[in-house]
């Protein structure tokens, strides 16, 4: 499978650079796109973006944030998917590397992971708070049933607890926070 990287920044230069850095560095294939076109990157495993762009579409952003890497101002300390617009080539490459090998390490725990209709069904349920009774009855299945695809889930995904499967739900879009 070939990482495909999604680039949504405002500034053409900085767009040119990370699709080389990705392309010829990284192996992967850049997809570049506008903040107003952002059907062309909705197959893509990761995105890169600029603060303004993430602040500016948080719709599109929101659900993917895991998997989203945002070029942030220069001399802002570096974190865990935000690259500031003055690190060094080296460290760009780096962690979007490691953003990369992450992905294919999760694509595949989870490619004999992937949830069916009804773990999703229940997935929405749980993370909305309501009880195994209370999903079983929304569901016309058992409460047995419920706790079944509940530990196929967990176990799918390797989220033991309620807020955990929550967040997972919400960075996923199966659930709105609105």
């Amino acid at each position: 499978m070939n990482t495909k990287v999604a680039i949504l920044v405002s500034d053409t230069l900085r767009e040119i650079g990370l699709a080389h850095i990705i392309n010829e560095y990284l192996g992967a294939k850049p997809v570049c796109a506008t903040c107003n076109n952002t059907a062309a990157v909705e197959g893509c495993d990761i995105f890169i973006t600029d603060a303004a762009t993430f602040a500016g579409i948080p719709d599109f952003f929101m659900p993917r944030r895991a998997k989203t890497i945002i070029i942030t101002p220069c001399g802002s300390p570096v974190r865990d998917n935000h690259i500031p617009c003055d690190t060094s080539i080296d460290s760009v490459i780096s962690i979007i590397g490691d953003k990369i090998k992450q992905n294919k390490a999760l694509s595949d725990s989870n490619k004999s992971g992937t949830l069916s209709s009804r773990e999703i069904d229940v997935l929405r349920l749980v993370a909305t708070g309501l009880s195994n009774k209370e999903i079983a009855d929304r569901l016309n299945i058992s409460t047995n049933t419920v706790m079944t695809h509940r530990k196929n889930i967990s176990s799918k995904l390797g989220i033991r607890s309620v807020s955990g499967l929550s967040l997972f739900a919400i960075m996923n879009g199966y659930i709105s926070t609105q």
